[in-house]
């Protein structure tokens, strides 16, 4: 997976990360934990909350806003 960009906003955080040529928009709540959401970005898919996929691409945002404080 790689980062592409951070966008802070007033009470949500956006996330841009590339995994497997595909790009994906997470958004990370002001509080971390279950008010995350997944985006498959160019075809605005949203990713199942429940899934394999949408934990990992929460936890890799997650990780990643942790490491730029």
């Amino acid at each position: 997976m790689k980062l592409i960009s951070i966008d802070k906003g007033f009470s949500w955080t956006a996330v841009v990360i590339e995994k497997n040529n595909v790009v994906y928009y997470v958004e990370v709540g002001g509080y971390i934990g279950d008010d995350n959401q997944a985006f498959e970005m160019y075809r605005e898919r949203k990713i199942r909350k429940d899934s394999k996929l949408h934990k990992t691409l929460c936890d890799f945002a997650e990780s990643q806003l942790v490491a730029t404080v």
